[in-house]
């Protein structure tokens, strides 16, 4: 799973890069260490169901503070199977909220407010669609709405765990115009084991 989640990394990272046969050489071999650094920790934490704020090991934080480092495989396993605590720095938690007062300040504008993607205009092709002050609310109930379905089995608790701790982590680098509540409450359903049923497709 984790050499899994390396090749998403790696591919997400990566793909605004030169394509040249350099490059591919440098690329297989990242790809080989993050594949290998992802057997190992495998292997380091295999079988472990521990309690939140448990460690992994002597190496792994109990407590990580989104927004204060680096999220790296190791933080993820920590958090994923080991039971890290996560927690809003506050260094974030500021971003957070200056960029959520961007936002609202562009609600707060009405249908004079400038059009910002995603907030007073449709998504995708609807991109250049705006959407009038009544409307706003609706939209955003729909976009929601429009992500909540999938199908198939679905993904193991070590998955769903570290998708909910990443989707934070995002959040937290105070770019989306998210509150810090969004954040604190993955936090807070991560630190105490509550988890949602995601299918594996959608």
């Amino acid at each position: 799973k984790l050499a899994a989640l390396a090749r998403v990394f790696l591919a997400s990272s990566l793909i605004d890069e030169d394509r040249s046969l350099s490059c591919s050489r440098s690329l297989a071999r990242r790809a080989a260490a993050a594949m290998d650094r992802g057997r190992r920790l495998a292997s380091q934490t295999r079988g472990l169901d521990r309690p939140a704020g448990a460690r992994v090991d002597g190496a792994v934080p109990a407590s990580i503070a989104l927004g204060d480092a680096a999220i790296t495989l190791e933080t993820i396993t920590a958090v994923a199977r080991g039971g890290a605590i996560v927690h809003l720095g506050e260094a974030a938690a500021r971003a957070m909220r200056a960029s959520r007062a961007v936002v609202d300040a562009v609600v707060a504008g009405g249908d004079d407010a400038p059009a910002v993607y995603g907030v007073n205009t449709g998504f995708g092709a609807l991109a250049e669609v705006r959407i009038s002050t009544e409307q706003i609310v609706e939209l955003q109930r729909n976009l929601v709405r429009s992500h909540c379905v999938g199908v198939g089995e679905p993904l193991p608790r070590d998955d769903v765990r570290a998708m909910m701790f990443l989707r934070a982590a995002v959040l937290a680098h105070g770019k989306s115009g998210a509150r810090p509540a969004c954040c604190l409450a993955l936090c807070d359903l991560l630190n105490h084991g509550v988890h949602p049923v995601i299918p594996r497709r959608g």
